[in-house]
């Protein structure tokens, strides 16, 4: 039970959202910073042997011609990514992209060895497994130190929403009604999402691991009234207004997404028009 409980943990947080940077400033940031890392960690800490007396050019120059090589393998790979974009990017999607883009940047180490090493056994297997090998160890050192930046920055950026977010905000919110005896106290860490359903509105709720349903007389857009501090309970569509915070997972593309939740089968759509506000609202709380 317990190997199956950590299976399960492992499992669930490679299948968890992760941002997608690889498009736009942001890959263009990436690509800047394989350049700059990538050149100075060969240049100035000349972490593998070197044999002088085979360069054609000075080390210099090698270790721009490597690390011009590690970016033209990335930014190779993001235009390819570019043509079908990803409707989902997830933890295990990350580390898959990085497990092929280093495989990628050693074999292309490899081919242009005669370019800058005199060496008549430069298209052996043994160079190519070398150059295959070094990319994952620098690259392994370089992603650890990418990846550290960027927890720091959004552990900051959290800091920050906590700062401009009121941090007190009411676990359970008192809903009026058209018919006084009808209103109703809701729990928003229970609250999974509402779906307009005529002059009703059905409210889904979690409790003790169980969907549960409220039917009550009023709109869509009164109910949202009501929640409107809480930045992550928005509107994904003109039917439903989502807890952000209890999705599971999406899928879909720039014409819409799919939601599920664990603790129900149902799928929530997020129409194209609600689509721009849904991205945002996930990237500012941390969720994709």
């Amino acid at each position: 039970m317990h190997i199956i409980s950590q299976q399960h943990k492992i499992t669930h947080f490679l299948n968890q959202p992760y941002p997608f940077y690889y498009k736009g400033f942001p890959a263009l940031v990436i690509a800047l910073f394989i350049l700059l890392s990538s050149f100075s960690f060969n240049y100035f800490f000349e972490p593998f042997e070197v044999n002088v007396a085979e360069h054609k050019m000075s080390f210099f120059w090698i270790s721009i011609v490597h690390a011009g090589v590690s970016v033209f393998v990335f930014l190779l790979l993001v235009w390819l990514m570019r043509q079908r974009p990803p409707a989902i990017w997830k933890v295990r999607s990350e580390l898959l992209f990085i497990v092929i883009l280093l495989l990628f940047i050693g074999i292309g180490q490899f081919l242009i060895r005669d370019i800058i090493y005199d060496n008549p056994r430069n298209w052996s297997l043994r160079y190519l497994t070398e150059e295959i090998r070094n990319a994952y160890l620098v690259g392994s050192l370089l992603i650890a130190l990418m990846i550290s930046l960027n927890f720091n920055r959004r552990y900051l950026q959290k800091r920050q929403d906590q700062i401009v977010t009121p941090p007190l905000l009411k676990k359970t919110v008192f809903i009026a009604t058209p018919l006084k005896n009808e209103a109703f106290s809701l729990s928003i860490e229970h609250f999974l999402y509402a779906k307009a359903t005529g002059n009703y509105v059905e409210i889904y709720l979690v409790e003790q691991q169980q969907t549960v349903k409220l039917l009550k007389r009023l709109s869509l857009k009164t109910l949202q009234t009501f929640l409107v501090a809480y930045p992550f309970i928005i509107q994904t569509h003109r039917s439903y207004l989502v807890n952000l915070h209890a999705i599971e997972q999406y899928t879909g593309n720039t014409h819409g997404y799919q939601l599920s939740f664990r603790q129900t089968n149902t799928s929530i759509p997020v129409s194209r028009n609600n689509l721009h506000q849904f991205e945002r609202q996930m990237k500012k709380l941390g969720l994709a």
